[in-house]
């Protein structure tokens, strides 16, 4: 199965903490789950999610946005299509391993009197 290589510290933008602790507190959803949706770390999910419970939103602004808008705006939307780069990869295995299981099942069948 195709293991995730880890990559260089990366900033996050406030939408993307914004979206994550409205998934964690509004709808109730798993920390690692989003976690693992939006391609960051539980610790950061958790983080940010202490952190609006005490600043609200402007907690999650950054301090010094090095980027502009537009290219956090890109940069996310490349993380995304990564991400489902990623989870189509485990996808593709894991079709693999099933069809050598069918295969040598179809094997098996055929030798039986």
């Amino acid at each position: 199965m195709y293991i995730r290589k880890k990559l260089k510290k990366r900033r996050s933008t406030f939408e993307t903490k914004l979206y994550a602790v409205t998934q964690v507190i509004e709808f109730n959803r798993n920390k690692r789950l989003v976690a693992e949706e939006i391609g960051f770390s539980v610790n950061s999910v958790i983080n940010w999610v202490k952190t609006f419970e005490q600043h609200g939103e402007t907690g999650l602004q950054s301090k010094n946005p090095d980027l502009l808008s537009d290219d956090r705006i890109e940069l996310e939307r490349l993380r995304c299509f990564e991400t489902k780069y990623y989870q189509q990869q485990e996808e593709i295995e894991i079709l693999k391993k099933f069809q050598v299981f069918l295969k040598e099942n179809e094997n098996k069948s055929h030798m039986m009197p």
